[in-house]
């Protein structure tokens, strides 16, 4: 028996002026250069402080350890050292430290600021990577990802990296009286990965789970509510997909489209606050097959990573539930392949009608496991 959604939304709502909203946090964790293997920074943010904390060497090769900290700017996107000794913003390295399994001897010795002023500027459009300026020379940060990729994986970790289960948040405060609510929220999980398609992109697929608790796709969950989801490298985006009810009267499917910005563990669109889905991308709901799609108002959207890919694979790993028996991943019908449309001479239309195609490539994806 086919469920409907609670998620039920209109898409022929008035827009309604608002001002711009945006919110940006890096993100913490272990950043390096891929192309300078051997060194490590730690970053970690805590509100608007971050320390820093480098696993380096010095010219003759010896390894030394050192620390920053300091407040992030007003935009978060930038953090600068003072060389203040007093305040622990210098680079400080440290010798005479503890010995590992020893008798405490007591703290090392501080040489403040002996390698000069740190420089660190965020990405606006990616929390997980930076250009750092230290010691004359600027360079290309990101952060390391130790577990979004496996060894057997043959899809890129755009794809891979969905895995695991979603909880979202979507705002509707620009058209409140309209809906009847200012939030709303949704549970994703993605527990597969599919192949390359005829538009060579890889697709990843799931469902809405039977309740927030469950965390697994049922057979029920994935004929009533299954999800198709890809990475769209044009605009740095993913776009998931969601069956969002079966037919009504008109005999139409009602779908519902994400587009964000997928970070390590959280995802955001929209967040701008102007409802305009060519723009940052957000939370589109529309009848499954509307060509259209992309002009139609996208809603501000974030989400985070509440379960694990291990959890929603094998029903161990990191998780909101202690424990739950592993289900049996679930075997996806091989897709056929299929024709795109030909671009225009309008540079935007042709970008609407790439986008779309995308949408309706993800459309019968959805069509072929029902």
């Amino acid at each position: 028996m086919y469920r409907l959604s609670r998620l039920a939304l209109c898409t022929s709502l008035a827009l309604s002026a608002s001002a711009p909203a945006f919110a940006y946090t890096p993100e913490s964790g272990v950043y390096w250069n891929p192309e300078e293997a051997g060194t490590g920074l730690q970053i970690e943010i805590q509100d608007n402080f971050l320390v820093l904390s480098g696993y380096l060497f010095l010219p003759d090769g010896a390894p030394t350890f050192v620390t920053v900290q300091g407040f992030l700017d007003d935009t978060a996107m930038r953090f600068a050292s003072t060389d203040n000794p007093s305040d622990g913003s210098s680079a400080n390295t440290f010798r005479g430290g503890q010995c590992f399994g020893c008798a405490y001897m007591g703290p090392p010795q501080i040489s403040a600021g002996a390698l000069g002023p740190v420089v660190i500027e965020f990405d606006p459009e990616d929390e997980t990577r930076a250009m750092i300026t230290w010691g004359g020379r600027t360079t290309s940060i990101e952060r390391y990802q130790f577990g979004l990729v496996r060894p057997t994986d043959q899809e890129p970790i755009e794809i891979t990296k969905m895995l695991g289960e979603w909880s979202t948040t979507i705002d509707f405060n620009q058209n409140t009286q309209a809906i009847g609510r200012r939030f709303d929220g949704d549970v994703l999980v993605v527990d597969q990965v599919g192949g390359i398609q005829s538009l060579n992109f890889f697709t990843y697929e799931g469902c809405r789970p039977d309740d927030s608790l469950f965390g697994f796709c049922s057979d029920d969950a994935f004929a009533s509510d299954e999800v198709a989801g890809t990475f769209d490298s044009s605009t740095g985006r993913h776009m998931m997909l969601v069956n969002n009810g079966r037919a009504d009267a008109t005999d139409s499917d009602s779908c519902l489209l994400y587009e964000v910005k997928v970070r390590t563990n959280d995802f955001s669109g929209g967040i701008d606050g102007d409802l305009d889905s060519g723009n940052d991308g957000g939370v589109t709901s529309y009848r499954c097959g509307a060509a259209n799609v992309m002009d139609l108002d996208a809603y501000p959207v974030r989400g985070f990573r509440s379960a694990s890919r291990s959890f929603v694979e094998t029903g161990t790993g990191p998780s909101k539930v202690a424990s739950v028996s592993a289900v049996t991943p679930r075997v996806f019908p091989l897709s056929a392949l299929r024709t795109t449309l030909a671009p225009t001479s309008s540079a935007a239309k042709a970008e609407r009608v790439r986008r779309t195609t995308l949408v309706r490539e993800l459309e019968q994806r959805l069509a072929r496991s029902r």
